[in-house]
């Protein structure tokens, strides 16, 4: 909390922090994933011997999942719970992530990388979400500003509302 007279804020519980390194840990595959294939395109053609244009649907189906995934993820969260969504989504990036690095043809690879795509796009909004949820409802709207990068100016007011509020 947030005490404007001493401008001293405290420090979060271990707990938390704790959960928030596992969270954002645990993202981190996902998100160098969407463009270390970029990197292996030309290689892949060449190892699959395929043409270019069919070789990269492993990013753009890649990349096309994952944003298909982001409000199925907000249903998931709804009827499960975001914990759930979260560790089946990792177990489904992880196991697809094996297969597809065990692949035989060009389409299963196309394939397995649509499944990895929609994981991976599950994984982020749930972190952001996991990340809200388990802070203090005090800690909220700091959380809040954090997790999206929003920061205020000196004046203490938004910078997205101060031309609202002038």
């Amino acid at each position: 909390m947030f005490h404007s007279k001493t401008m001293q804020v405290d420090p979060l519980p271990a707990n938390l922090v704790s959960i928030a390194w596992l969270l954002v840990l645990g993202a981190m595959a996902p998100m160098l994933d969407s463009t270390m294939v970029n990197i292996a395109v030309n290689q892949l053609r060449i190892d699959f011997g395929t043409s270019l244009a069919l070789i990269q649907w492993t990013v753009t189906g890649f990349i096309l999942a994952m944003g298909a995934a982001v409000p199925f993820s907000s249903w998931l969260v709804d009827r499960f719970s975001g914990k759930m969504v979260y560790f089946w989504s990792e177990i489904a990036f992880g196991v697809a992530s094996l297969l597809a690095g065990l692949s035989g043809n060009v389409e299963m690879l196309i394939a397995l990388r649509i499944v990895q795509g929609f994981a991976a796009g599950m994984i982020m909004p749930v972190m952001f979400l996991s990340l809200i949820h388990i802070s203090e409802p005090t800690r909220r709207t700091p959380i809040s500003y954090a997790v999206f990068c929003l920061k205020k100016k000196k004046n203490n007011r938004h910078p997205l509302t101060a031309r609202i509020q002038d």
